[in-house]
């Protein structure tokens, strides 16, 4: 933050993180989703208490609404977080209460109390890691090792090549690459609504992350119509 925005006067500054765990905690997740470790993150929420100043969406919105970036402080931070993973509420909260920072968590409604429902990236990631197979996956794009040195590579390059298809075929494909490698889906991970409304009463600012987090530039436009307004709805 310092090297990138110095003292510039009516630049707000978004912290956007995903998941703050110790990376052998839940390691059938995709690692690559931990912004920071706990301990990390205390020592960067320590040092935005005492150098940055906080602001909220309302905060933003009202900026945004009277087009008069002045009503932002000096050295504004907003504070965000993405999918609503168990470790927001385990780790990060606490240390966000701590130091009475506002937070953002914003949730993929779809997946709140439905154990069922998982991520691509979650089920991929533990299908590679945990396939009992060490021979070539045969894919779309071409053949991938299975070689306990070469899963994090393959994982790697299978992501981004599933995140140029539709999110329709993308789901269908890691499907079958899990039923391919004897690795099915553990349950998700993501914060249920009583957890969530207990965290909105503690002063979380809940906001809605579409229904199902699909790329929003891989399903068509009514797709996305329907899975944005559906979120707001949940």
């Amino acid at each position: 933050l310092e090297r990138v925005d110095g003292q510039r006067s009516g630049l707000l500054r978004v912290l956007t993180y995903h998941r703050v765990d110790e990376p052998a905690a839940r390691p059938w997740l995709d690692p690559s989703l931990i912004s920071a470790t706990p301990g990390a993150f205390d020592q960067q929420m320590r040092y935005l208490s005492t150098h940055y100043q906080f602001v909220t969406v309302t905060d933003i919105i009202t900026a945004l609404e009277t087009r008069n970036n002045k009503d932002l402080p000096a050295r504004a931070v907003v504070v965000t977080f993405d999918d609503a993973y168990f470790d927001f509420e385990e780790h990060a909260w606490p240390i966000l209460k701590r130091y009475r920072i506002p937070v953002t968590l914003f949730v993929p409604t779809a997946y709140p109390d439905q154990p069922e429902r998982t991520f691509w990236w979650d089920d991929l990631y533990n299908a590679l890691q945990n396939t009992s197979r060490e021979d070539n996956l045969n894919t779309p794009f071409g053949l991938f090792s299975l070689s306990n040195t070469s899963r994090n590579q393959t994982y790697k390059k299978l992501k981004n090549h599933i995140k140029t298809l539709k999110h329709a075929e993308a789901k269908s494909l890691v499907k079958q690459f899990c039923d391919e490698l004897g690795v099915q889906p553990t349950t998700n991970c993501i914060l249920g609504w009583d957890s969530l409304r207990r965290l909105a009463s503690e002063g979380v600012a809940l906001r809605a992350h579409t229904r199902t987090h699909p790329l929003i530039n891989r399903v068509t436009h009514e797709e996305a119509k329907d899975d944005i307004i559906g979120s707001l709805h949940d």
